[in-house]
């Protein structure tokens, strides 16, 4: 999901993280999140971070 939240209120946008996150977890699927959002992507189970063209993992 490219930005699912950046244009949205912050009540909007962790409802629709919820829900990514709830999809995600009922089917046993990776989700990919893409944002800009450091407090979104301290949500996220794993963070990586594109700089220059390369890409560096972050936490696991």
């Amino acid at each position: 999901a490219d930005e699912p939240t950046g244009n949205l209120d912050p009540v909007a946008g962790d409802a629709v993280f919820r829900l990514l996150v709830d999809l995600q977890r009922r089917h046993g699927t990776t989700a990919v999140v893409v944002t800009h959002n450091p407090e979104l992507a301290r949500r996220c189970g794993r963070i990586s971070q594109l700089e220059d063209g390369v890409l560096h993992n972050g936490t696991p």
